[in-house]
């Protein structure tokens, strides 16, 4: 499956497109394939939360100190599996990292040291959507239909989160093939802050 993604990826990039826009196409597609590598079961709305979590951070999931320690807590205790790579990079920016859950039950980070990263993230997400938003996630999916049309879902999702969008929700949660796949347990959190606070942890 991974070498099949990797040909098409080079295929696709054989493709001839306007020069000022190919180092932008072409992130945009490592992106989605790197995806499609790492999630197989990804469908569009899974597609559209990674790039959503690039382009916005965490500012959907904003609560006092004290609330996002016990709802990591609570999370923690509650999820069955742990399976996760321990961190990855959102979007084709790579503005904000998914950090799992297994980095805390693996003794990597400490609980202080995450609520600690995201809290501080805070202030580099984005808190309301705007047009920009729609535009950018139009162009993500052109390319999503270009090379994974068949994609489980796909005209249905695509729907979904264009009416969605057109009502002024852009927060959407992952498909039930995902969340059966591979259990998302994470938090994001800011490039900036993941690489100088928790990466050196978790290269340890």
């Amino acid at each position: 499956m991974r070498t099949l993604l990797t040909a098409l990826f080079v295929v696709a990039m054989a493709v001839p497109v306007n020069a000022q826009d190919n180092e932008l196409l072409m992130r945009v597609d490592k992106a989605i394939y790197s995806q499609m590598q790492r999630f197989p079961s990804s469908t569009l709305r899974d597609i559209y939360k990674n790039f959503f979590h690039d382009y916005f951070g965490v500012a959907h999931m904003i609560g006092d100190t004290a609330q996002v320690r016990q709802h990591i807590v609570d999370e923690l205790s509650a999820a069955d599996t742990l399976d996760a790579a321990y961190y990855e990079p959102c979007g084709y920016n790579n503005n904000f990292y998914r950090v799992n859950l297994s980095a805390l039950r693996d003794g990597l980070i400490t609980l202080d040291e995450l609520v600690n990263a995201f809290m501080s993230s805070l202030p580099y997400s984005r808190i309301q959507m705007d047009a920009q938003w729609t535009t950018e996630w139009s162009m993500i999916e052109s390319r999503v239909h270009i090379h994974f049309p068949h994609i489980k879902g796909y005209a249905a999702d695509s729907q979904f989160i264009s009416d969605n969008l057109s009502r002024g929700i852009y927060v959407m949660h992952h498909s039930e093939e995902y969340s059966r796949a591979y259990h998302p347990h994470y938090r994001v959190v800011y490039k900036e802050v993941f690489l100088d606070s928790l990466l050196p942890r978790l290269l340890k």
